[in-house]
C-alpha cells in the first residue's frame, strides 16, 4: 500500500513572526496558501525572501526545507529541517514533518523514531499519527497502520490522510469491502490530496479495474512528481495491462530508491520473467518473495516462476515448495476423528472443486467435458468458485454442479466453515501455485481427503494435501521422489479436452509463403536460452523460414529486444521472428493458427492448452520429452492425440522432426483436413473415459481414507545421493516410456498455462 502524508501548515507561526510587520506575516501567509495549493515553484521564492529578512526564523527555514525536499533537493532540505530541530526541538509538528521526509527516502527507522519523537513532544497531534500510519504502510506493517490511523482518527473523524491511511491499512490486509467506507470519505471532502488517489488506485486495482487503478495512480503524480509510491503503484498497474516496459522502469527507479526488499521487488522480478528474463529476474523475485511481509500469494508466484529455470533440479523445486507450505500452511487443522463423514467405502460422495478459474479459462477446457461425465448416482460435484469475475462459462459450469458457493473474498475461516458444513468427502483443488488459489483454506483441512489436480505442473509443498491427480507418463516412478503427496496416476489419459468455439481451419501459410512459418503461442517466460538455440537450429535448417510468437507480452518493445538479441545471438535475424499483438477475443486467437505451419513446443516448461489448440487447428506440434512433469506433458497430450512420432527424445531428434515436416507442404495441408478428427476420436477427447478413470482414483483415495483415517504416503526408501542419481539418468524419456502410438495412454499433468500474481 502506498505512504499517505500530511504536512502541518496550518499555523507557521514562531514568535519572530508574530513580532514582524504586518507586511512580513502577509507574505508569509501568501507563501503558505501556495505551499498548500502544491505550487512549491512559487512557494520557494516567496519562503527564501522571507529568510533573507529573518535569518533566525524556525518556521521559515522549515517550511523552506519541505519545499527543497519536494522538489528533489532531498540531503538540503533535511540538514535545514534537522538544524531547526536543533534549535527547537519541541516542536513535534517539526518533528512528524522529517517522519515524511525519511519516508519518501525510504529510511523508514529513521522515519519512525521521527514520528515517535513527535509524538512523545504531542501525543495529541493527529497529523503524527496520520502519517505514522502512512510509515507503517510503506513498510507493509498493515494492522499496526490500522491502529495509528484509527487513533488519529479518534481525535479527527475528518483527517483526510487518517481516512485515506486507513483505507490502505484494510487494503492491505484483504479488507477490501471495509476499505471503501473510509476512501469515500475522504474523498467526499474535497481535499483532491496524493495519498486520496493513491489509495484509490491500489483499492481499484485489487477489485480489477487496472484502468481506473492507472487513472488514479497518475493523478496522484500530477499533484506531487516525486511520490515513489505512486509510481510503485503505476508500476503495478502497468504490469497488470502488459505494459511491461513503462512498469519495470518505475518499479526499477523504485527499489534503487528504496532497497530494502519489498513488493516491488517480487514484481519486478516477475516482470523480467515474463519477458523470459530468467537470470535477472530470480535476485528482485526471490529477495521480494521472502521478505517478512510477503503473503502467500506473491510465495505462489515465485514458486510458479521457478518451474520456467532449466536445469533447475527437481530436488531444489520440492524444497523451495517445502518451505511455503512450512510458512503458509501451518495452520489448525481438523483431526481425522472430527469429521463426521459417514465412513462407508461405496455410497455417493460428495466432491467439491475449489478453484478461481470456473470462467473464461483454459481450465475450463478441461473441467467442462469431465463435469459432464461424472457419474452423479456415484459423485455429487459441489463447486467452491473464488472467481473474481464471473461470466457466461461460469453460468455453464455452475449447471453442473449440484451445488455452488461463490468464496471470492470471503475468509479462510469462512470458506473452511463452509466446507464442514457441506460435508465434503473428497475437497479438489484446481488451482496448485496458480493466481488467486486457495492453498491456504486446504491448510486447515476442511474436509476429510484433498487433492490437487489439472491446474498447476507441479508439487504444492502443502502437508495438508493428500493426494495429486497425474499420470505415468506425466510423472514417471521417479517423480515420486519429488512430490510432498501421493502420486495417483490414472489409468489414461488425465484430461479431455474439447473447445467451445472455434474457426474453420485455414491452408497453411507455406502454401502461399512458399516458406514455413514454425510458432508458438505459449507464455515467453518459458523461453529460455536452450529454447532460443534450438528453435534457431531449426530456422537456420530450413531456408526462408520464419518464427511466429504470439502471448500476453509480444507486443512490449522490451521483450521484442530481448528475444531479437537472443536469436541474433543464434545466427538468426530479426526479419525472421515475427510478433503478434495479443487477440481481441477467442476466436481471433485461434484464427491466428492460420499464421503457423509447425508449432514448436518449448521446454523444459511445455505447453498444454497451446498444444491442444493448435491442435485443434491442424498444426503439428513438436515437443521435446524432459525428465519431469511440466517437461512431459507434450509427451502426454501428443501420445494420448495417437500423435506420438512428433515426441522427440533429445534436440537433434527435435530438429530432425521438424525439418522433417518442414519438408512436406502437401503433408502439412494434408494434416489441416485430418488432425481435428483425429483428435476428436483420440484419447484425448474422451470426456467419458477420463470421467470413469478419475472416479476410479477418488473411490480408492475414499476407501483409504475409510479404512485407514488417513492418506498414506509412500515411504522414501532411496537415499538423497540415489535420487539425484536417478533424476540426473532420467533428463531425456526411455523409447519404452513412450509406447507405441495408437491406443490410449496414460496422461497427466497441468490443463493451464502460465498464470500467477499478474
Amino acid at each position: 500500500m502506498v505512504s499517505a502524508t500530511a504536512v502541518d501548515l496550518a499555523s507557521p507561526r514562531t514568535v519572530a513572526v508574530d513580532r514582524a510587520p504586518a507586511a512580513l506575516q502577509a507574505r508569509l501567509a501568501a507563501a503558505a496558501a501556495r505551499h498548500r495549493a502544491g505550487d512549491l515553484e512559487a512557494a520557494e521564492p516567496l519562503y527564501r525572501g522571507l529568510l533573507r529578512l529573518m535569518p533566525e526564523n524556525i518556521e521559515v527555514a522549515h517550511l523552506l526545507g519541505l519545499i527543497e525536499a519536494a522538489r528533489g533537493r532531498v540531503a538540503v532540505g533535511e540538514r535545514r529541517i534537522r538544524a531547526g530541530l536543533v534549535r527547537c526541538p519541541e516542536r513535534a509538528d517539526h518533528w512528524s514533518n522529517l517522519g515524511n521526509l525519511l519516508v519518501r527516502t525510504g529510511r523508514l527507522e529513521e522515519a519512525f523514531e521521527a514520528f515517535r519523537e513527535s509524538l512523545r513532544r504531542n501525543d495529541r497531534l493527529v497529523d503524527a499519527h496520520a502519517n505514522l500510519a502512512g510509515a507503517f504502510l510503506a513498510d507493509e506493517r498493515f494492522e499496526a497502520a490500522e491502529a495509528a490511523a484509527r487513533r488519529a482518527l479518534e481525535l479527527d473523524r475528518c483527517h483526510p490522510v487518517a481516512l485515506a491511511n486507513l483505507g490502505g491499512s484494510l487494503i492491505g490486509q484483504a479488507r477490501y469491502d471495509e476499505a471503501g467506507d473510509p476512501l469515500n470519505r475522504a474523498r467526499q471532502l474535497g481535499r483532491d490530496s496524493p495519498a486520496l488517489w493513491l489509495n484509490l488506485g491500489h483499492q481499484q486495482l485489487a477489485e480489477g479495474d487496472v484502468a481506473s487503478a492507472e487513472d488514479s495512480f497518475r493523478r496522484a503524480l500530477a499533484l506531487d512528481r516525486g511520490h515513489m509510491e505512486a509510481r510503485k503503484g503505476l508500476g503495478l498497474a502497468l504490469a497488470k495491462r502488459r505494459a511491461l516496459s513503462e512498469a519495470e522502469s518505475l518499479l526499477e527507479a523504485y527499489v534503487a530508491h528504496r532497497p530494502e526488499p519489498s513488493h516491488a521487488h517480487f514484481v519486478l522480478g516477475h516482470l523480467r520473467f515474463l519477458g523470459g528474463r530468467h537470470v535477472e529476474g530470480i535476485g528482485p523475485l526471490r529477495l521480494g518473495a521472502e521478505r517478512p511481509a510477503a503473503s502467500a500469494a506473491d510465495g505462489s508466484t515465485y514458486l510458479f516462476d521457478l518451474n520456467y529455470l532449466p536445469g533447475l533440479p527437481q530436488s531444489d523445486l520440492l524444497a523451495a515448495h517445502r518451505r511455503w507450505g512450512a510458512r503458509f500452511g501451518d495452520r489448525p487443522a481438523f483431526p481425522a476423528a472430527a469429521f463426521a463423514n459417514a465412513r462407508q467405502p461405496d455410497r455417493r460422495l460428495r466432491v467439491g472443486f475449489l478453484s478461481p478459474d470456473l470462467r473464461a479459462h483454459s481450465v475450463s477446457f478441461f473441467l467442462a467435458p469431465l463435469l459432464e461425465q461424472l457419474d452423479r448416482d456415484a459423485i455429487e460435484p459441489y463447486a467452491y468458485a473464488n472467481v473474481a469475475n464471473p461470466d457466461g462459462i461460469t453460468a455453464q459450469l455452475r449447471g453442473q454442479m449440484t451445488a455452488w458457493r461463490d468464496v471470492w473474498r470471503m475468509s479462510d475461516r469462512a470458506v473452511v466453515d463452509l466446507i464442514r458444513a457441506d460435508a465434503i468427502d473428497i475437497l479438489v483443488d484446481l488451482a496448485g501455485h496458480t493466481a488467486d488459489n486457495r492453498l491456504t483454506v486446504m491448510a486447515h483441512r476442511p474436509a476429510p481427503v484433498q487433492a490437487t489436480y489439472l491446474g498447476y505442473p507441479a508439487t504444492t509443498g502443502l502437508p495438508t494435501m493428500d493426494a495429486r491427480i497425474v499420470d505415468e507418463l506425466t510423472d514417471p516412478e521417479h517423480a515420486t521422489a519429488h512430490a510432498s503427496e501421493r502420486l495417483c496416476r490414472l489409468d489414461r489419459c488425465f484430461l479431455a479436452y474439447r473447445p467451445t468455439i472455434y474457426p474453420e481451419t485455414a491452408a497453411p501459410p507455406a502454401l502461399e509463403r512458399g516458406a514455413i512459418s514454425f510458432g508458438s503461442f505459449n507464455n515467453l517466460a518459458k523461453l529460455n536460452g536452450e529454447v532460443v538455440e534450438l528453435w534457431a537450429s531449426v530456422l537456420r535448417g530450413v531456408p526462408n523460414s520464419r518464427l511466429v510468437l504470439k502471448h500476453d507480452v509480444s507486443h512490449d518493445p522490451g521483450v521484442q529486444r530481448h528475444l531479437l538479441g537472443l536469436f541474433a545471438r543464434n545466427g538468426v535475424q530479426g526479419e525472421r521472428l515475427v510478433f503478434l499483438d495479443r487477440a481481441p477475443d477467442f476466436l481471433s486467437h485461434l484464427a491466428a493458427y492460420g499464421q503457423v505451419d509447425i508449432a514448436l513446443d518449448p521446454f523444459p516448461y511445455n505447453g498444454t492448452t497451446t498444444t491442444c489448440e493448435a491442435l485443434w487447428m491442424g498444426v503439428p506440434v513438436v515437443t521435446l520429452a524432459g525428465g519431469h512433469h511440466a517437461a512431459r506433458v507434450g509427451v502426454s497430450l501428443l501420445m494420448a492425440a495417437g500423435l506420438g512420432a512428433w515426441v522427440a527424445r533429445d534436440p537433434a531428434e527435435y530438429l530432425r522432426t521438424a525439418c522433417q515436416l518442414s519438408a512436406s507442404p502437401k503433408l502439412l495441408a494434408a494434416l489441416r483436413g485430418l488432425l481435428r478428427q483425429q483428435l476428436a476420436s483420440s484419447a484425448l477427447c474422451d470426456a467419458a473415459a477420463m470421467a470413469r478413470s478419475f472416479e476410479h482414483v477418488l473411490r480408492g483415495l475414499w476407501k483409504e481414507w475409510c479404512i485407514e483415517g488417513e492418506i498414506r504416503r509412500p515411504s522414501q526408501l532411496r537415499s538423497e545421493a540415489a535420487r539425484d542419481r536417478q533424476l540426473e539418468l532420467s533428463d531425456g524419456i526411455h523409447q519404452g516410456a513412450i509406447g507405441p502410438a495408437a491406443g490410449p495412454p496414460m496422461a497427466g499433468g497441468t490443463a493451464t498455462e502460465s498464470r500467477s500474481w499478474l
